[in-house]
């Protein structure tokens, strides 16, 4: 079953979410843009829900410099 929300986490607060086009059983994709970001390290994960549940990404961190 697809999703029909994701959720994008940086350094665990959530900073964008949206709806997603439900077409079970076929594959669903999405894109974050960033820019302007201070050099730092950031933790990024994201988190998928439907009307089963919710389910959360591993963690990656990605260096700004």
């Amino acid at each position: 079953m697809n999703g029909d929300k994701v959720t994008l986490y940086e350094n665990g607060d959530i900073v964008e979410s949206f709806s997603l086009s439900v077409d079970s059983p076929n594959s669903q994709s999405c894109t974050f843009d960033f820019s302007d970001k201070s050099d730092d390290t950031y933790s990024y994960c994201v988190g998928l829900s439907n009307s089963t549940g919710f389910t959360r990404s591993d963690a990656i961190e990605v260096t700004v410099i």
